[in-house]
């Protein structure tokens, strides 16, 4: 279980965020470009064992990354900006790479044209394996993963045709859509 603690500079707590999973990497960026600092945050979410990554802000930093597919009940509500869940593999793609969940880190922050936030992450196991890296838009919405390198190399100890599936686009492209999205800046969109 991970908790994360906000602290005004002078010391006032704004909020506590709980995650039923682990946080590996936590970023403090302004990501909306209003001049005040984000609270990015990523690791692994037990309960479904996918990467996640959550955005905090002065006003959503209270509450628990929980949903009602795992506890329909929780008297935490999720007062995050944003939150992705990134589903795990197949079972056969997390055998053969020896990875029992998926987590996040590595979080980095770009600024585009117009100084538009583009936020990637590698996704992986806690061991460093990283198949992909993820680029995300502000809202946390997905946008490409790119196959990391050292993947090509351990593939080729995979039966061919789970390879060849599993660095397709296609794939990607079928595994991002899979993702379930959190927050304040989602529950607007819907």
């Amino acid at each position: 279980m991970a908790y994360l603690a906000l602290y005004r500079r002078d010391g006032q707590r704004l909020g506590a965020y709980y995650n039923p999973g682990l946080f590996y990497d936590v970023l403090v960026d302004d990501i909306d470009g209003d001049g005040r600092d984000e609270i990015l945050a990523a690791g692994t979410n037990n309960p479904h064992d996918g990467a996640t990554i959550i955005l905090l802000d002065e006003a959503h930093c209270w509450g628990a990354a929980v949903d009602s597919r795992v506890n329909p009940r929780c008297a935490l509500q999720d007062s995050s900006l944003a939150r992705v869940i990134l589903p795990p593999f197949e079972q056969r793609y997390l055998d053969l790479m020896r990875i029992e969940r998926l987590v996040a880190m590595d979080l980095n922050v770009a600024r585009g044209a117009g100084g538009v936030a583009r936020i990637t992450c590698s996704v992986g196991d806690d061991q460093g394996h990283m198949p992909f890296v993820v680029s995300l838009d502000e809202t946390l919405s997905p946008l490409s993963a790119v196959v990391a390198g050292k993947l090509h190399l351990a593939t080729r100890r995979w039966p061919e045709d789970a390879a060849r599936t599993f660095l397709s686009e296609e794939f990607r492209k079928d595994w991002l859509a899979r993702r379930y999205l959190y927050g304040a800046l989602h529950s607007q969109l819907q």
